[in-house]
């Protein structure tokens, strides 16, 4: 294989577009310490920045390793299903992989030994802590022996990962304070959007998923019971956005966009609450297909908007 196929190869294994979404739920947890405390380092934002995008980047790695042979046998493929398909088409070798998966783990050891360096106001335990909640949530998620989803908490490790934890993180690293409830409550939206995320975007995977034993919600309760439960988590997204920016936890004047997540909500919820009414998996899934523009639009501005607002207000 070519040089530029096998960059090319690796590029699409990596799937670089879905990194924005840590940056902005990061960089609110750093936006929400400035605000609270005035506290800023570009240094500390930066190597956290980075160890945060090589856990992201081996997690990816680990994941379509440890998911080919459901990838394999996944006939639903599409950007958010059945992997990247680099190890499925032969345009990586496992071997590859692993030696990838080894490399990105090398580097985070020495960004993360930077980090403590740069990060005396902190404890070493709450890093050590942040360290261990990654391992957890982010490599668990599919590597044994933990399989986080394959015993239908992946949903949930995404939710609080790509959520609280993240912000929380962007927050502990400047402030050296983890038990302020600013941080906890305005992740709150991101927690319950990349949840319903992972749960609805996972309904296509289903039969795969079922043939290789990955019991994702889909698979356990079924796609129509997952759609009902995320309307129910969709609604209560919407209401605690509007809540948060009514009680004033969410700073006018850019605070007030967040009622544009009803709308959104809505748009969701439609489709999702018609597919209810039936059995029929193709209607589920014609359903997914139909909110991933509103769904994407949400996970982005429910992290977003607090972020400027933050930054702005």
């Amino acid at each position: 294989m070519r040089v530029k196929e096998k960059v090319t190869a690796w590029l699409t294994l990596s799937r670089c577009t879905m990194y924005y979404w840590a940056l902005i739920t990061y960089s609110l947890g750093a936006a929400i310490a400035y605000s609270q405390y005035q506290t800023f380092n570009g240094t500390v934002f930066a190597l956290g920045y980075l160890c945060l995008l090589l856990i992201e980047l081996n997690t990816v790695f680990i994941n379509e390793y440890f998911d080919y042979p459901s990838d394999r046998i996944n006939l639903n493929v599409g950007p958010f299903n059945a992997g990247s398909r680099m190890l499925v088409e032969g345009r990586l070798s496992f071997r590859e992989v692993r030696i990838g998966i080894v490399l990105i783990a090398v580097v985070l050891l020495g960004a993360g030994a930077l980090l403590i360096r740069a990060t005396p106001h902190i404890p070493t335990v709450y890093l050590l802590v942040l360290a261990a909640v990654a391992l957890f949530f982010g490599w668990g998620y599919t590597a044994p022996p933990l399989k986080l989803s394959y015993r239908t908490w992946g949903e949930l490790a995404d939710g609080l990962m790509s959520g609280p934890a993240t912000v929380v993180a962007g927050f502990l690293l400047q402030t050296g304070i983890w038990t302020d409830p600013v941080p906890w409550l305005v992740s709150t939206p991101t927690f319950l959007a990349m949840a319903v995320a992972a749960a609805l975007l996972a309904i296509p995977d289903a039969p795969a998923d079922k043939a290789i034993g990955r019991q994702t919600m889909a698979v356990r309760f079924g796609s129509r019971a997952t759609g009902a439960i995320s309307i129910w988590a969709v609604i209560l997204c919407a209401i605690i956005s509007v809540l948060l920016w009514g009680f004033g936890f969410i700073p006018n004047p850019i605070g007030i966009a967040m009622l544009v997540i009803v709308p959104l909500a809505y748009k969701i919820v439609r489709p999702l609450q018609q597919a209810t009414k039936t059995k029929d998996e193709d209607i589920h899934e014609k359903a997914v297909s139909e909110i991933v523009p509103p769904l994407i639009i949400l996970m982005t501005l429910v992290g977003l908007i607090p972020l400027l607002a933050f930054v702005l207000g």
